[in-house]
């Protein structure tokens, strides 16, 4: 590849093209210092040739993240190089070095690699690696800002009001679609959960068991294989919890097993909670401490202890008014997952709470890039306030319409790049012009050309 494109639009440079001296590389892992880090362990199946003359990248500009991120890494005599390099659009302020876009380069043969994971026994080998890569993937299209996400509202009711569910998702940016089940329903398939970087669970203050084995399988599968989950309602662990016992065993196996969950009980009435001092909620004003806006005088918030499995299991939130502290709030960095368990309704806060709660789970945990645009308008972007950057907003796209404010021009553009309709101030209708996938609105705002993505499902 020409050294110059490699070093200006990846931000790597060739330290090695590896020769005799990194062949047969047939190991590869994710490196353990990057916020990528997720426990992906790939190996060349029996019998097929690894790879040969890999090369060695490094760290051409010296940016770090969140311009520069290292993800794969390849083992070789017990020493680590750097395998896979993607590179993260500069600032402007880096001036010849910026370009509006997002690289990845990898310089193995991924196509040819399995994951060991010997507990999936009961699955083929050959789904099993298809499962895995597919998570794999599912992480880069997150970080090309592309991850999808379904909500899914199951409060043993018909469909009521989730309006602002719906709106703090659209605050942040997150595109999702959008489910309510009722309690006859049962939770979607694993081929239909395997196409979402993460599912958002919310249950209200239901008291019924709800989350019944075969509803919790396909979820199993899924965050066993590469999955995000959040979960949030008053006596969802109370509902299939086992009270103050404290083995995994003795517990409901998707509270033990994949939550790391153990209910304690459901008897302290309390609205306000309070962020873990060591948690990045505690960072943001609006996250490190939350009040529920709804009184619940019979639903309690769910007490939970986390099972020590190990170090990546923390405490997100704590009952704010106790005495001895109470958590009500797990995170958990699996295998290949994440999961993220609130014992109170995201629903029943207050809109700020919940948007940023939302924003922070997202971008710091599950590692959404919530900020980039396809053109990066400037480095305030990068600014956690979310208030901020809805200010600058003056396109909308709603309901198959696109809506215009203060600008009185804009160009519609497939991803191809081809212009589809011009569009004028106000509602502009789209019926019958777009079918569903990814479109592009362009304009001009302070002499700066400006891009927006938009997904027409």
């Amino acid at each position: 590849m020409d050294k110059e494109f490699l070093n200006f639009y990846f931000n790597d440079s060739l330290l090695d093209d590896g020769g005799s001296n990194y062949s047969n590389i047939d190991t590869l892992f994710t490196d353990s210092n990057s916020t990528f880090f997720n426990f992906y362990k790939f190996l060349y199946p029996a019998l097929t040739p690894p790879d040969y003359s890999v090369d060695q990248l490094g760290n051409y500009l010296g940016l770090e993240e969140p311009y520069y991120y290292s993800f794969l890494l390849f083992d070789l005599k017990e020493k680590l190089y750097r395998s896979l390099a993607p590179a993260y659009t500069p600032p402007e302020s880096k001036g010849p070095y910026y370009f509006p876009g997002k690289t990845v380069m990898q310089t193995t043969d991924f196509g040819a690699f399995s994951f060991p994971d010997k507990q999936g026994k009961y699955i083929s080998s050959d789904t099993l690696n298809l499962l895995i890569r597919t998570a794999y993937l599912r992480d880069i299209l997150r970080f090309f800002s592309i991850g999808l996400t379904l909500i899914i509202q199951d409060d043993n009711q018909v469909s009521k009001s989730s309006i602002e569910i719906k709106e703090s998702f659209d605050k942040s940016g997150i595109e999702y679609n959008y489910i309510s089940l009722k309690s006859t329903d049962i939770y979607p398939k694993f081929i239909d959960l395997a196409k979402y970087n993460s599912v958002f669970i919310f249950t209200g203050t239901q008291q019924e068991v709800f989350n019944l084995p075969y509803d919790t399988f396909n979820l199993q599968v899924y965050l066993r294989y590469g999955g995000n989950l959040m979960i949030s309602g008053e006596n969802f662990a109370q509902s299939v919890g086992v009270e103050k016992e404290n083995t995994p065993e003795t517990e409901f196996p998707f509270l033990g097993k994949y939550l790391l969950l153990d209910y304690y009980n459901s008897f302290y009435d309390d609205n306000y909670f309070i962020a873990d001092t060591n948690s990045f909620y505690s960072q943001n004003k609006y996250t490190k401490e939350i009040i529920q806006t709804k009184s619940t005088d019979k639903d309690q918030p769910d007490i939970v202890i986390p099972f020590k499995n190990d170090t990546f299991v923390k405490i997100n939130y704590y009952l704010k008014g106790s005495k001895a502290p109470m958590s009500v709030g797990v995170m958990n960095n699996a295998l290949s997952s994440r999961t993220v368990f609130f014992g109170f309704p995201l629903e029943y806060l207050d809109f700020d709470n919940m948007s940023n709660l939302i924003n922070q789970t997202y971008s710091k945990f599950f590692n959404y890039d919530l900020a980039f645009n396809l053109v990066r308008l400037n480095e305030e972007n990068k600014k956690e306030d979310s208030k901020k950057i809805e200010t600058h907003k003056k396109v909308y796209f709603v309901e198959n319409k696109i809506v215009l404010i203060n600008l009185n021009s804009a160009l519609l553009i497939d991803k191809n790049g081809r212009v589809i309709k011009k569009l004028f101030e106000g509602v502009n209708d789209l019926n019958g012009i777009i079918k569903s996938g990814i479109y592009f609105i362009k304009y001009k705002e302070n002499l700066k050309v400006k891009t927006i993505k938009i997904v027409k499902f």
